[in-house]
């Protein structure tokens, strides 16, 4: 009861009458939005990256085809959409030539037949110039695909770029 007497909230409303006064509230009303958006984000699980992947030894011989094996698993509380299907677009390169498309397949299938299970590990084909020099070089590329959240039931859109190991041998 003290403080009421100090304040008079009815005269808020008179600051509502300044230019300064609009500016001031709708400063209050934008700070007050970005916060409880910046509290909807924290309220739900991070995906960072759902689809983690993992490379084996790749060693391919210089001027003969070969396969780069690339091995994906989904993090724990995410699932991954069969429609439209995961994408791997592997950008060109002056020293290989690779077989696109890459196509996803089930290794086991999951309770709900929309999302996969267990992902099969990627076969990549791939054949190297035979002028390049041995040694370590990189394929690069971009994931695509559509992930759902178990535990915060939202799903969303992943496009990854990833960079895929690969040894390059003398013939």
């Amino acid at each position: 009861m003290f403080w009421s007497s100090w304040i008079r909230w009815d005269c808020l409303e008179f600051f509502a009458y300044f230019p300064w006064g609009m500016r001031f509230t709708s400063l209050i009303l934008a700070l007050l939005q970005l916060f409880s958006f910046v509290l909807l984000l924290m309220g739900q699980s991070d995906p960072g990256t759902v689809l983690q992947h993992r490379v084996t030894a790749n060693q391919l011989t210089s001027g003969e085809p070969g396969i780069v094996t690339l091995e994906l698993g989904v993090k724990e509380g995410f699932k991954i959409a069969k429609k439209p299907p995961p994408n791997l677009q592997l950008a060109s390169s002056p020293n290989f030539e690779v077989k696109s498309p890459v196509l996803f397949q089930e290794a086991r299938a999951g309770k709900d037949p929309e999302y996969y299970g267990e992902l099969k590990p990627l076969e990549i084909s791939v054949l190297t110039r035979l002028e390049i020099p041995p040694k370590q070089y990189e394929l690069d590329g971009r994931l695509t695909y559509i992930y759902c959240s178990e535990k915060d039931k939202y799903c969303g859109r992943s496009a990854t770029n990833i960079k895929i190991p690969v040894v390059v041998v003398k013939k």
